[in-house]
């Protein structure tokens, strides 16, 4: 089963992109955080960033509602992709709900 469940804050507004096919597309990033104890006993927080990406009209729906800051929990699934010189990963939205 490929389903991941993220718990973060938008790093920037949503990109609306129109595709020459007619699709539309919205990619954002998101930012999680985490933190644990290292060996001196010191708490150290951590930020991970994950590339989001929605189709269609849940992508215009995320692109009206979500804006830079916003909390929100992503349900999705992980996808890569690769390029000539590289592979990517990004998380596809399957459901968004703002925190």
């Amino acid at each position: 089963m490929n389903q991941v469940i993220l718990l973060g804050n938008v790093g920037a507004d949503p990109e609306l992109i129109h595709t020459e096919s007619g699709k539309v597309k919205c990619k954002f990033s998101l930012a999680t955080n985490s933190s644990y104890k290292n060996k001196m006993g010191e708490w150290v927080n951590e930020v991970e960033w994950h590339t989001c990406v929605a189709w269609n009209t849940r992508a215009e729906s995320i692109a009206r509602r979500v804006q830079k800051g916003t909390k929100v929990l992503v349900q999705g699934k992980i996808e890569y992709y690769k390029t000539e010189d590289r592979t990517y990963c990004q998380i596809l939205v399957n459901q968004i709900r703002i925190v």
